[in-house]
């Protein structure tokens, strides 16, 4: 898939307790790893939302100031969403912070719980205008307002913590067909 540059460098397969986007399974799992760019984000949330197989997951993984910031999307009830996970200490030192940057954008964003643990959920509220591409003909193209949830992953990684476009991000998946790759 053009755009997705998944560097094929394997980490070793991780033995990932999956507390979101793998609903009633209590037990830990092979999830393998790869290395995205950031601004890979956007193209691999097309493909992840184009399948919304339930309790998929998307994850990203960045460090920050020397701690990992976990970012991830999933499918819950048929629909995808952003999930900012309360087990990572930035996430939870951070918390506040990405709960203003996400409504100052427009998100719905609701704290829930699932296996024990704390999560908040952002999705595309409805008062959020609909995105239109101009097409080579001058016509316009509406995209899926779920789009919106990949800008905001985007913009939490530049905007609120200044990754380049260029820098690399850890990737784990799981039930989701991201680059040809299937997870």
């Amino acid at each position: 898939m053009a755009g997705v540059r998944i560097l094929m460098k394997k980490f070793l397969p991780l033995l990932f307790w999956v507390s979101l986007g793998c609903w009633g399974q209590q037990q830990p799992y092979e999830v393998n790893a790869f290395m995205v760019k950031v601004e890979d984000v956007i193209p691999i949330f097309k493909e992840f939302e184009t399948q919304r197989v339930e309790t998929s997951f998307a994850a990203f993984i960045a460090t920050v100031g020397g701690q990992d910031l976990n970012l991830q999307f999933s499918i819950e009830e048929g629909k995808p969403g952003f999930d900012w996970v309360l087990l990572a200490p930035r996430n939870v030192q951070d918390q506040e912070k990405f709960l203003e940057y996400a409504r100052r954008a427009g998100f719905h964003v609701i704290r829930k719980s699932g296996n024990g643990v704390d999560y908040y959920r952002a999705s595309v509220s409805r008062e959020m205008p609909p995105i239109r591409v101009k097409n080579s003909d001058g016509s316009f193209t509406e995209l899926d307002k779920s789009l919106y949830l990949a800008l905001l992953c985007h913009g939490i990684l530049t905007d609120m913590y200044g990754l380049k476009s260029e820098s690399e991000i850890g990737l784990y998946a799981k039930r989701v067909k991201i680059g040809g790759q299937k997870f």
